[in-house]
This record gives C-alpha cells, structure tokens and sequence, in this order.
C-alpha cells in the first residue's frame, strides 16, 4: 500500500467544564458515567456532557477568559 501521510493539527475547539465539589453521575450521549470529586465535568461543542479525570484534564486543556 502507498501511503502518503501530511502532518494534522487538531482544530482548537472550545469546551466548558467545571471542577466538580463531590462524586457524581451525568448522562452522556454512551449513556450514564460517573465522575469523581475533584473531576471535571464538561459540556463539548455539542452541548454534551462527560466527565474527565482531573490529571487528564489539567494537562489537556488550558482554561480561557471568554
């Protein structure tokens, strides 16, 4: 097979989340997941929420003033 591969970047996209007081549960579009305190919960471009690990999170995402 002959291939040719380009560099990609990921389109910057904005997303909402907020650090999250206590455990919880939230339906997302794979159905009910569960967070845990200290986690994030985000709502994507969608309007869909899902919960992200803390450590996942704090070295993905840079929070911004919009």
């Amino acid at each position: 097979m002959d291939v040719t591969f380009k560099a990609c970047r990921k389109k910057p996209i904005t997303v909402h989340a907020a650090q999250m007081d206590e455990d919880y549960t939230v339906e997302t579009l794979e159905g009910n997941m569960s967070g845990k305190k200290g986690a994030y919960l985000m709502r994507g471009a969608q309007g869909e929420f899902y919960p992200i690990k803390k450590e996942i999170f704090e070295s993905t995402y840079d929070c911004v003033n919009e």
